[in-house]
């Protein structure tokens, strides 16, 4: 069950509902992700690539390239306006961002002032986070550079829906297993 406090919106009580369905928080780290952050940086021209789930508190950086720490504070990445959007979204200057100004993004010991992400989202289609890229010089991507960015984020639905469906499987094997264990040993009773 989900913990809500006063502040959660209606809209934001479903796709919490939904990232907890995926339980990422609690789900071994997967290098796969890591993988994708990396081709989004690379593709991007950017050193910095994220794969986000935007949590209640916090933004969860399941997947990452070029930093090493697991989560930010969850109002000092764009990550969340990007979830909230129609698609893709694009911070050219963040010095010059009303939001950001006159600092620039905040992740770690560092400000950027350009950021792009694209929304993951469920097959429900509920946005629970992106692939982003962050970077020190001011600049927008090429369309391209965009289109990638979005494929990217469908390989993320992809592979976090996989997951689940294979912890899902693997509950149920072992429930099954636990069935069949009970009923070897009571017809060995019966015998």
């Amino acid at each position: 069950m989900i913990e809500l406090s006063p502040s959660t919106t209606s809209l934001e009580l479903p796709r919490l509902q939904a990232l907890s369905n995926y339980d990422l928080g609690e789900a071994p780290h997967d290098p796969a992700l890591d993988d994708i952050a990396r081709l989004a940086a690379h593709v991007c021209n950017a050193p910095i690539g994220l794969v986000t789930v935007v949590e209640r508190k916090e933004v969860l950086l399941i997947g990452r390239y070029g930093i090493d720490f697991p989560s930010a504070p969850r109002h000092t990445l764009p990550c969340e306006t990007t979830i909230s959007g129609e698609g893709l979204y694009q911070i050219p200057d963040a010095r010059r961002d009303p939001e950001y100004a006159p600092g620039g993004i905040p992740l770690g010991d560092r400000h950027y002032r350009f950021y792009a992400g694209s929304p993951v989202h469920t097959p429900d289609n509920i946005a629970i986070g992106c692939v982003a890229v962050l970077d020190t010089s001011a600049r927008k991507l090429s369309t391209a550079q965009l289109e990638s960015l979005e494929s990217l984020s469908n390989l993320v639905t992809t592979r976090i829906e996989l997951a689940r469906r294979q912890r899902e499987m693997s509950h149920s094997s072992r429930a099954r297993q636990r069935v069949e264990s009970a009923l070897m040993v009571e017809r060995n009773f019966v015998s």
